[in-house]
Order: C-alpha cells, then structure tokens, then sequence
C-alpha cells in the first residue's frame, strides 16, 4: 500500500520469512542511490553509531534504468508511541545525536534531519502491527488502536534516520560547506524565516533541525532540564551552535549526573488528563488517547 503524500513508497512483505519491509523507488541520477550505499558499506554498517536505516536490498526494474528499488525494513516514526520515562527520552535524543555525528564525521550533511525522518524499530513495542497509513491503528483492522508498551520494558530501543534524497557529502578536507538550494521540512528555523537567501552551513542546519524536533518533545511535562540542550541547538545565529559531536558528548555528561531515580520520573504530554495518566500508571492499559497526541508535535508537518 502506498499513500498520497509519499507515492514512491510501498509496504510489503518478504515471501522467505514474512518480514514487513517498505521498498522506495528511488532515481538513479540523484545522489541518493550512491549515498545510500556509501552508508551501507560493510565497514560502516557495523559501526554502531551509524543510524542509517538498514538497506535489505536493492533491485534493478527490468524495463527501465531510471529508478531503482531499495528495499528496507518497515519503521514507525518514532513520537507515535508516548515517551513515559525520562530515560526513554534521553536514550532516543542520543542515538539521534551519536547518528548525525557519525553522518558529519563522514562529511555528510543529511540537509533534512526533521521528524518525519527519524524512526524506531517498533517491533517489541506494538509488535508491528501497526497499519502502514494509518499507523496509530492495527493492520489487520484500522477501526482499532494498536496496543504498545513502554520502550524502557524492551529496551534497547533503536532509532534510525531515513530519506538521504537532498544530504550532501563533502570531501573530508573540504574547506568550503556552505551550499544553497533544497532543504528539508522544516522551514522555520532561523537562518529561512526571512526567506533562504545564500549558503548556509547545512551541518549547522541539521544541528537546528534536529534541536527543532528536541525542543518540541522537550515540552513533555517533566522533561525541562533538557531544555538547554535544545536552546543551544537552535540558536538564532548558526555559527554560535555546537558541533554534533559537541552537543552528543553534552549529553553524555548529562544523562550520566541523572540517578536512577531521575531517570525513572515519568513524563507526560501536557494535554495528557488525570484520568488518561492514572490508567497509563495501572500498567494494565495503553490509552489511545495518548496516540492521539503526537501530532502535538508536528504543526508544521501534519495537518491535524
């Protein structure tokens, strides 16, 4: 099945075992197809800050060479299910930050670092049977809500970033990354609020795109002593933001001050109820309500 807003992709399913892939078709004269498989190398998919989600495969079409089909394990974006515990955030904000590192490490600038691009392996959380359109509904009857469970109870989660379609990878040794053109989702961010006029620094800009998408989950109740990560993220002027790695090692730091205890506060959307809250605590429910939510954080991506 594929959906208005992103035709050229499909779920399906892998006749050997049954694994649920999506297959994107992709341009074979673009940068995407060689990016794609520069991060797919075997030396750089063992190194485990690589978030780049896995290829499965990659298929050649028998009648034309202008797209090719690459094939990939089936995600959810990673905000449907609520975070309920601060360490469930902070494990989610570094992966993302170890990913987009190990992207800038390489010289590569993914130019669209924004949420609909940042996913998770929901497999041990909703059992993946989410429906592949309607993802906060089952896949075998879209008039119910999935059931989840709390990522600290299957941890480790993993997260991964898709959709290198606009990155752009620079020589290591490259003394000039400024560039201009297409950018990402997000067209709030500072350096466009007056229109994109110039080159930009697009490691700068993933570092605000990324920040941009922290600082909404960071209005969770509960989450504010993260908020100075976020602030730095998304300074106004993008020379006076951290470097991916700077920021990445911040939080280390961060995280590793919280206790236990700190890291077992639970956390809460603010339009959350009592009574939605008190039935998530019983352990014995996952409130659709709470699914309902994520949206919250997406009012320039999705149309409520």
């Amino acid at each position: 099945m594929t959906t208005s807003q992103w035709p050229f992709i499909i779920d399906a399913v892998r006749i050997s075992d049954g694994k649920k892939v999506v297959v994107k078709m992709v341009p074979t004269n673009t940068d995407e197809l060689p990016m794609i498989q520069f991060l797919n190398k075997p030396d750089l998919r063992t190194d485990k800050r690589n978030k780049m989600v896995e290829v499965i495969d990659m298929l050649l079409l028998p009648d034309t060479d202008e797209y090719a089909l690459v094939v990939m394990p089936r995600l959810m974006l990673f905000v449907v299910i609520p975070f309920q515990f601060v360490g469930e955030v902070c494990s989610a904000f570094l992966e993302f930050l170890e990913g987009l590192s190990f992207f800038h490490e390489h010289g590569i600038a993914h130019r669209d670092a924004c949420l609909l691009n940042m996913m998770m392996d929901s497999e041990d959380v909703t059992g993946n049977n989410f429906h592949f359109c309607q993802v906060t509904h089952t896949e075998d009857d879209v008039t119910k809500y999935i059931q989840y469970k709390a990522r600290r109870d299957v941890a480790p989660m993993r997260y991964s970033f898709i959709d290198v379609g606009i990155s752009k990878r620079y020589p290591l040794d490259c003394q000039d990354r400024t560039m201009s053109g297409l950018w990402g989702q997000d067209k709030t961010l500072p350096e466009f609020r007056d229109g994109i006029s110039g080159p930009i620094d697009p490691f700068k800009t993933d570092i605000c795109q990324l920040g941009s998408v922290f600082a909404r989950i960071v209005q969770y109740e509960g989450l504010s002593m993260l908020s100075p990560i976020t602030t730095q993220m998304t300074l106004p002027q993008p020379e006076l933001r951290p470097t991916s790695k700077e920021v990445y090692m911040q939080l280390v730091d961060l995280v590793a001050s919280f206790t236990e205890d700190d890291l077992a506060q639970r956390v809460w959307y603010m339009e959350s109820t009592p009574a939605v809250r008190k039935r998530l605590e019983s352990g014995k429910e996952s409130p659709p309500e709470l699914l309902k939510l994520w949206h919250c954080l997406t009012p320039y991506y999705v149309k409520k």
